[in-house]
């Protein structure tokens, strides 16, 4: 199983995820040792919950309504294959 790149996005910012997508393959040295995937929050509503944590940059911050998580687990994930 390939490390996931989980980019969270709204409605609103799926052109923005799309291009932060391409950006994490265009700028990788290893393109294809990774997966990006979409998470819609509108197919999610439990992320859009008052108070909800989320994982960014290794420390746990509680999320509000209306702002996108997208790239909350891109260090994670990602810079694995960077180094």
């Amino acid at each position: 199983m390939k490390p996931t790149v989980v980019i969270h996005t709204n409605d609103k910012q799926m052109l923005g995820a799309l291009v932060s997508a391409h950006s994490f393959r265009r700028n990788s040295r290893e393109p294809d040792s990774f997966d990006v995937r979409m998470l819609k929050t509108s197919e999610y509503p439990e992320l859009n919950k008052p108070g909800r944590s989320i994982l960014r940059d290794g420390h746990e911050r509680v999320g509000q309504i209306g702002r996108t998580r997208r790239n909350a687990y891109r260090h994670q994930h990602v810079h694995q294959h960077d180094e």
